[in-house]
Order: C-alpha cells, then sequence, then structure tokens
C-alpha cells in the first residue's frame, strides 16, 4: 500500500459544539495521513479531533467543508465562573460572590466544586461549599457565597479561588477584591506610609476626608482645617524638627484599632482648637525638647495619655517645653478601648492620665477661660518632679484601674518629687465656684512635694487631700477648702521634718464608712518635730470615730477648730497618742 502525507492548512477549523451550535476554534494547521491517493484532486480526510470537545468530523477535501455527525463525545467539557458583586470594600461590608458551574458534556458527569476563600473572610452561614454534584449532559448550577472581611488587604492577598474537580480535570477561577477600612469612603484621600508633608498636594487641607495609612511626617508645617482624619493602626503623625502643626474643628481618630500618636520631634509646636477632637491614641501628644504645645477648646477622648511629657534625659533638668490647656475635656466616653495595634504597650481598661508631665514647670488652666475637665480615667493630671499650676479645671469619676497598681491610683491630681528633684503643687479653685473634684478615690496625692491648695471644693472622696512625707523642711497649705469625704478630709502622713504643715479654716464633713475616719489625720514616725498648725478648721462627723487624729506627731499646733461629733459611739474630738502632747484649744 502507498501512502500520502499531506500537509492541509486549516486556518479556521472549528468542533460544533452538540448544545448550542456554537463555534469553538480548535487549530490552524494539521498532519494528516492518507491510505488512498488523491482522486480527481479529491480526497476524503477525517479527522478525529479531541479539542475542546473531543467531536467526531469529517470533510470531504474538494468542497472544503466540515459535517459534524451529530455526536458529542466529551466527559470533561466544563467551564466556572467567579465574579463579586463589587470590586472594592470597606472591611465588615457584606459582599456576595456568585459561582457558575456549566456541563457541555456528551453525557451526565460528577463533579465537584470548592471554594478556597482568603484569610480573615467570614462567611455567613450556611456556606454551599463544598458540593459534589451529579450534572446532566447539559446543566448550569449556581451557587452565593456571602460574608465579611475582618481586615482591610490588597490584592493578592485578598485572592480567593473557585474549583471543580472532575476525576484529574480541574478547572478554576478566581476574582480579587480590595478591602478597605471602615472609615474610608468614596472621597477620602489617602496619604500613604513614610508620607512627607511637603509632598502632599498641599499643606493646608481644609474640609477633607484623609486616611493616614502609617506615618506622616510633617516636614513642611502644615494645617487641618474641619477635617476628618482616621489613622492606621499603630499609624502615627511626627512634626518634624523646626516645624509646626495647626489643627482646628477636626477630629483625629483611629480607624479599626488604636494609633500612637502625635510625636513633637525638638524645637516643634503644635495647636489644638476650635472643637478638635483626638482619641484612641496610645499618647495622642507627646512632647520631646523645646516644644510648645497650645490646646483650647480641645476634646481629648479614649487616649491611654492625652498629653504627655517623658522624663528629661536625666530625670533631674527641667524640660523647655511650653504647655497651655484651657477648656479642654479628657477623659473616657466609649465604653472600651478600640484594639490595640501591634506591639502597643500594655494598659488598663481607662485612661491612665489625661495630662502625665515628667521635669516640667507648667500651668494647667486658665480662669480667664472656659475651665478643662477630666472625667473617668485613673488619674486626672500626673507630675512627676514637676512644677504644676493646677486652676479653672474639674475633675469628676476619677476610680483606680488595678493594672496600673500605683498607691496613689485614684487621684484627681498626683506631684510626686524624690530625693534629689523637689516637686510642687498650686492646685486653685474653678472660676465659678463650683465643685473641683467630686465623685473620685481621692482629691489630691502628694509624695515628697511642696503643696498649696486653696479654696477648693471637694465632694464624694474617700480621702480629700493626701500628702506624703512632705519632709526635709518642705511646707504644705490647706486653705479655705471645703471637702465631703467617707474617710478622711486631709490626711497629713510621715512629714516630720516639714518646715509647716498646715491646714486652716477649712469646712470638712465626714459621713464615714471606714475606720480610723478622721476630719484631719496627722500621722509621723519618727521623734522630730513637724510643726504641724491645725487652726479654725469646721469639722463634721457622721458615724466616724474623730474630729482630729494625732498619732505620733509631736507638738502639733491645734487651736480653734469646731469639731461636732454625730451618732458616734466613741466621742473623741481630738485623739493623741504621740511623745509631746500637742496644743489643743478646740
Amino acid at each position: 500500500m502507498k501512502w500520502h502525507i499531506l500537509i492541509i492548512l486549516l486556518f479556521n477549523i472549528y468542533c460544533l459544539d452538540a448544545a448550542d451550535m456554537q463555534f469553538h476554534k480548535s487549530m490552524s494547521k494539521k498532519t494528516v495521513t492518507s491510505p488512498t491517493a488523491p482522486t480527481n484532486n479529491r480526497i476524503r480526510v477525517t479527522l478525529h479531533t479531541h479539542t475542546p470537545c473531543g467531536d467526531y468530523v469529517f470533510e470531504e477535501s474538494g468542497g472544503g467543508y466540515f459535517f459534524y455527525n451529530g455526536t458529542n463525545n466529551c466527559t470533561d467539557c466544563f467551564t466556572i465562573t467567579k465574579t463579586a458583586d463589587a470590586t472594592s470594600i470597606n472591611a465588615y461590608d457584606t459582599i456576595t460572590y456568585t459561582i457558575t458551574v456549566t456541563s457541555n458534556n456528551g453525557s451526565t458527569q460528577l463533579v465537584v466544586v470548592s471554594d478556597s476563600l482568603p484569610p480573615n473572610f467570614t462567611v455567613w452561614l450556611p456556606n454551599p461549599l463544598p458540593d459534589t454534584l451529579i450534572m446532566a449532559a447539559q446543566d448550569s448550577v449556581t451557587y452565593t457565597v456571602q460574608g465579611y472581611f475582618a481586615q482591610t488587604g490588597n490584592c493578592p492577598n485578598t485572592y480567593n479561588l473557585a474549583s471543580i474537580t472532575n476525576g484529574y480535570v480541574i478547572l478554576n477561577d478566581s476574582v480579587c477584591v480590595e478591602v478597605n477600612p471602615t472609615c474610608m469612603t468614596d472621597t477620602t484621600f489617602t496619604i500613604e506610609n513614610q508620607s512627607v508633608s511637603s509632598s502632599l498636594p498641599s499643606n493646608y487641607f481644609i474640609n477633607s476626608s484623609l486616611y493616614i495609612n502609617g506615618t506622616l511626617i510633617i516636614d513642611n508645617s502644615a494645617t487641618f482645617d474641619n477635617c476628618n482624619i482616621y489613622v492606621s493602626a499603630g499609624g502615627q503623625i511626627i512634626i518634624d524638627v523646626g516645624n509646626s502643626l495647626n489643627i482646628s474643628n477636626t477630629t483625629i481618630q483611629a480607624c479599626d484599632s488604636m494609633w500612637s500618636g502625635i510625636y513633637l520631634l525638638d524645637n516643634t509646636s503644635i495647636t489644638t482648637e476650635n472643637g478638635t477632637v483626638m482619641r484612641d491614641a496610645n499618647g495622642a501628644i507627646v512632647m520631646s525638647e523645646f516644644c510648645m504645645v497650645q490646646c483650647e477648646n480641645t476634646f481629648f477622648y479614649d487616649n491611654v495619655r492625652s498629653i504627655y511629657v517623658p522624663a528629661s534625659f536625666d530625670s533631674i533638668a527641667k524640660h523647655n517645653n511650653y504647655l497651655r490647656v484651657i477648656g479642654c475635656k479628657f477623659g473616657m466616653v466609649s465604653p472600651s478601648f478600640k484594639p490595640d495595634y501591634i506591639g502597643q504597650p500594655l494598659h488598663g481598661a481607662v485612661p491612665l492620665a489625661g495630662i502625665d508631665i515628667q521635669d516640667m514647670v507648667s500651668t494647667i488652666g486658665d480662669n480667664n477661660y472656659a475651665h478643662n475637665s477630666f472625667f473617668n480615667m485613673n488619674i486626672g493630671i500626673a507630675a512627676y518632679r514637676s512644677d504644676l499650676v493646677c486652676k479653672n479645671s474639674t475633675f469628676t469619676k476619677i476610680k483606680p484601674d488595678a493594672f496600673y497598681a500605683n498607691n496613689y491610683d485614684g487621684s484627681a491630681m498626683v506631684v510626686l518629687g524624690n530625693y534629689k528633684v523637689t516637686a510642687s503643687l498650686n492646685a486653685q479653685p474653678i472660676n465659678n465656684g463650683g465643685f473641683t473634684i467630686t465623685n473620685c478615690k481621692r482629691g489630691i496625692y502628694t509624695r515628697l512635694a511642696n503643696s498649696t491648695i486653696t479654696s477648693l471644693r471637694i465632694d464624694s472622696v474617700i480621702t480629700g487631700a493626701y500628702i506624703l512625707q512632705c519632709d526635709k523642711l518642705k511646707h504644705c497649705h490647706i486653705t479655705d477648702c471645703e471637702i465631703n469625704a467617707t474617710y478622711r478630709a486631709i490626711n497629713f502622713i510621715a512629714n516630720s521634718g516639714a518646715s509647716l504643715v498646715k491646714a486652716n479654716n477649712n469646712r470638712i464633713t465626714i459621713n464615714a464608712n471606714a475606720a480610723n475616719s478622721a476630719g484631719i489625720a496627722l500621722e509621723d514616725f519618727i521623734q522630730v518635730t513637724s510643726n504641724h498648725q491645725i487652726i479654725e478648721n469646721t469639722i463634721t462627723i457622721t458615724n466616724g470615730l474623730y474630729g482630729i487624729y494625732c498619732n505620733y506627731t509631736q507638738a502639733a499646733n491645734i487651736t480653734g477648730n469646731t469639731v461636732r461629733l454625730k451618732n458616734t459611739k466613741q466621742r473623741n474630738h481630738v485623739w493623741h497618742n504621740e511623745y509631746r502632747q500637742p496644743q489643743c484649744q478646740c
């Protein structure tokens, strides 16, 4: 037998699908073997094709036409598509995926459909996949999968894949969706990580919606006016040396987790005003050296610390900083903090302190402006090795958080010195004559500090003022205050060696709920004259033990006090247990 090898160039050979009669291009060149010689330039050629459907075709070469014989031999002809109802969504928004599987086979086939979803995706139950199907020869099945992403993400991290398996054959289709923070809208301008203000479209943003995706460096003084700013988890704003940031009528807050805060490098400044809100930060404003911070009519909410000045380089020298705070609010307004960012320092369930300063000379408040208020936190103002003047400020619901574990937690004002550096407190009243401190564990706590406390009205506290270790010729003056407490209004502890410890002309009410309660208590533990003067105070005790309690306090001058005891079995207007008797004239 003589064989003829023919090369037939077929530029448009198609396979006819039995189901929908659609042509599918299968090849452009085919090698065909013929067992017979050509006759009249015509040859019968049988083409056995296997792509894409394996259909059986034949052709008479002279006519140039192919004829479908009506038989579909395909057992693995499937298609799968996966689509999403959006190309971009916010975290926690619902998204719907649609998966369609189509069979173009000549007989019934078994197929397994599965869906590989990305991390952090939660499916609204019930989830229809995976599923095993027995599909008719010409059949189509559609699935919908609904759910949400719990975290933000970009492609390909949010890529997901739907697959079908028929024996050894695997087909798949995929779709990818950009997942944005919950705080973003179509009009939000994103400031990418490590951006510098000089590279932004403007250094003056007004009426803008912004998202800071990481760190923004202010290398060219900038302004945010009437803006809504969200910050990514752990994000921060750094004011570079010699620059300033002005924030007016603007809200800066975390998106889904807490952010770090605004950091002032040396020789920088920040101004916040006109109803600006700063919230959800680990430290909303953090100062370095030669910094100027001016906050007026600003609301600091849900921050671990709102204004923070770390220790100076040697914890002795005072910072050369300026801090002005007037008409501001500090506190916890949400039921809880937002989730911590990765690496955030541990903290309690409420703010550590509204203002936390170290090695500073500072005045908080101004009688010529609206008052400051501190509420729902562990400490109102904490000053370490600092000289603090606090005026025209109120404190309420200052209660200790067990996480912080300091003896002075729960105090409206805390001033602490040490044996190298003396601290001082000058506490002045609110300018409208109202209560300065209410519903706190303790009003004032000082240790190793000079203190002058004048004309404060303190109500619903356990202890009004706790003055500890005012020794080495330090002094404490508590004058003309109204204090309503349940344990002790004024508690002088271990002040032997002070130049003067004085309480005069105070109006004290004790509604006792604890043992050893007293209007004024003086306790020392060494035999050193402390120079206590308790003069012309009015003390009313209900259910308590002592009007004035002296324990080993030497030669105290207790003169001109009025003590009233109500519902008290043990009536001790003045009780003493000391080396030298006090000079008592009640």
